[in-house]
């Protein structure tokens, strides 16, 4: 009709000898606008509702039945609804188009509120991807059948999703609950299967996972396992590397049996097993290992860092630990003064520190601070002075340096300075909790006195 809109008169009776009813109201329409006919003449039932309209044209009287009709205007929004009072009832439900009543008429919702939501929210034109998406369906959970857009919204709500842009992006990811879906978003997971797999290794996210995957390593812990071992000199065979670490946490200043060691080197080993006794895929052994062992504890000079062989006593008598490198964190001792950790950062904390290592045998002494340090130092006129004493480094701005500290003590096996108990560090990191505090020495500084605590360790439980 093309917009055309009609003048409405209510009549009591109409009658005239020259009447004609056409075949419907579209047709009755099309005869009002070829003709210009804007006068409509309106009867009533005596309820009030429209039963007929009509008009007049050249001395003829066109009558047609209103089949339920309020105005002309409805007829042709209307022309896809079986009748008028779908239609109405359409508009009562704020539907946009016959189709969607239909889908509401299914689902059986009559609430408006409820319809715009579900519009709003994607759900109504959603309900056709559903219908064609297989790969959607066999989510479904038992039980669970969606047959019209209000089951699909109500099943998405139950998951916790309020959008179907987004639930279907969760569908195609494979995931039915929104909580994980935006973990596994989070944690930069492709799809539910992945993000299955990496939540039950424990990983923290894709990345850590999938750089796993490429070594055949399904868990977390055996993925700290390979971390560790490949921080140590990469032209050694894993157990040596092994080897290593063992040698790393051995007491100071003492001597262990050949024997001794093989058997603490074997108890290691054991944590690197599978349950069926077997070394992951990734572990290059060398051949009969225990009797390479003497030669590599004379002979290789990472081991020679922790002590010296004897080949005819067949044992390694360890160093003392002033021979190995030490790390200070120089941040944490920039702000200990007098027992207080909260006082204002000063260099000549480090100096003191510095000092003490030295004079009890330290020589290779690292400083690592971070970058924002020099710019809270109350004396920071010093600095250029305790870079000529000690290597200094500062981590990236905007970066911790405790992410270096600890890195720089797995690769090296040094010791570290430092109060800070990195209890956030070790919930996420499983060698922390374990070995930090194995590592790291506490200190106070009071003063100009500089307390240390005595340097030998219980390690692994050597004996000679």
């Amino acid at each position: 009709m093309n917009g055309t809109t009609y003048k409405y008169f209510n009549a009591a009776v109409i009658e005239h000898s020259q009447k004609l009813q056409l075949s419907g109201l579209p047709e009755f329409c099309r005869f009002l606008q070829s003709h210009h006919c804007k006068s409509v003449f309106v009867l009533k039932d005596a309820a009030g509702a429209t039963t007929h309209f009509a008009a007049f044209h050249e001395g003829l009287l066109v009558q047609q039945p209103a089949e339920g009709f309020r105005c002309l205007e409805d007829v042709r929004p209307a022309a896809a609804y079986p009748d008028a009072a779908s239609y109405y009832e359409a508009q009562t439900l704020q539907c946009k188009s016959y189709e969607d009543y239909v889908l509401l008429k299914e689902a059986g919702v009559t609430d408006p509120d409820l319809v715009s939501a579900m519009r709003a929210t994607g759900f109504v034109q959603g309900f056709t991807q559903w219908e064609v998406a297989a790969k959607w369906h066999a989510l479904l959970p038992d039980g669970v059948s969606i047959r019209n857009s209000h089951d699909l919204y109500q099943w998405a709500k139950s998951g916790g999703f309020d959008d179907f842009t987004i639930f279907s992006q969760a569908l195609k990811a494979g995931f039915i609950n929104a909580i994980e879906y935006n973990l596994a978003v989070g944690k930069g997971y492709d799809n539910a299967v992945d993000f299955g797999a990496g939540e039950a290794g424990l990983f923290g996210n894709a990345a850590e996972w999938k750089a796993a995957q490429k070594q055949g390593i399904d868990s977390r812990a055996e993925w700290e396992q390979w971390r560790e071992l490949e921080l140590l000199p990469s032209e050694l065979a894993h157990d040596e590397r092994l080897l290593l670490v063992l040698l790393s946490k051995l007491p100071e200043k003492k001597k262990v049996s050949l024997k001794k060691l093989g058997e603490l080197f074997e108890e290691e080993l054991k944590t690197y097993k599978k349950e069926d006794g077997r070394l992951p895929s990734w572990f290059r052994a060398t051949p009969d290992s225990s009797q390479a062992f003497p030669k590599f504890l004379e002979t290789n000079s990472n081991a020679r860092v922790y002590g010296t062989y004897d080949p005819d006593g067949e044992y390694f008598e360890t160093t003392r630990l002033q021979t190995r490198k030490v790390i200070v964190d120089g941040s944490n001792v920039a702000h200990n003064s007098n027992g207080n950790s909260r006082s204002k950062p000063v260099v000549a904390n480090i100096m003191r520190l510095v000092a003490e290592l030295k004079g009890l045998g330290f020589s290779d002494i690292v400083v690592i601070a971070d970058a924002s340090l020099r710019h809270r130092l109350e004396d920071a006129d010093r600095l250029p002075e305790l870079k000529d004493q000690v290597s200094y480094m500062e981590a990236p701005a905007e970066t911790t340096a405790d992410a270096f500290l600890i890195e720089y003590v797995k690769k090296e096996r040094c010791l570290l300075v430092s109060n800070d108990t990195f209890r956030d560090w070790k919930v996420y990191d499983p060698w922390i909790a374990q070995y930090i505090d194995f590592y790291r020495l506490s200190f106070v500084i009071k003063d100009d006195l500089v307390l240390l605590p005595h340097f030998e360790k219980a390690g692994v439980g050597a004996g000679s």
